[in-house]
């Protein structure tokens, strides 16, 4: 099975999390590695987090299966008691098709305006 730390989706709901509730989620599930490009060190993980935050979006580099690449983006949302994201959205094909250079990336931006349009319909509709 899947691990959150191994997958961009993973990362992005994970960047939402407080630091404590991470920890609880490591020390329940650890940080087995998938592939040698798996984040397994904690400190690692939670710079990468840092970067997600700063950025807006997370990468899987063939970190959950080797020849894949993803890009997720976590869906904002306003307080409501929890500690939990509600979701994120992602795109995951063949590393030679996923481009991640930088964030003005066209996938980037295209998960941008998707994930705008689920937290549009999540708070209005």
């Amino acid at each position: 099975y899947t691990l959150m730390h191994q997958t961009a989706l993973g990362k992005a709901l994970l960047s939402q999390m407080s630091n404590n509730r991470v920890d609880q989620v490591l020390d329940r599930h650890g940080l087995p590695a998938a592939t040698d490009r798996t984040i397994t060190q904690r400190d690692v993980l939670f710079a990468e987090l840092n970067s997600v935050r700063e950025k807006g979006y997370s990468i899987e580099d063939e970190e959950r299966c080797e020849g894949i690449k993803a890009i997720a983006v976590p869906l904002q949302h306003e307080a409501d008691n929890t500690e939990e994201p509600v979701s994120a959205v992602s795109i995951s094909g063949p590393k030679r098709r996923i481009s991640t250079n930088n964030a003005d990336n066209a996938l980037v931006e295209a998960l941008r305006d998707a994930a705008n349009v689920l937290e549009l319909r999540y708070k209005h509709y």
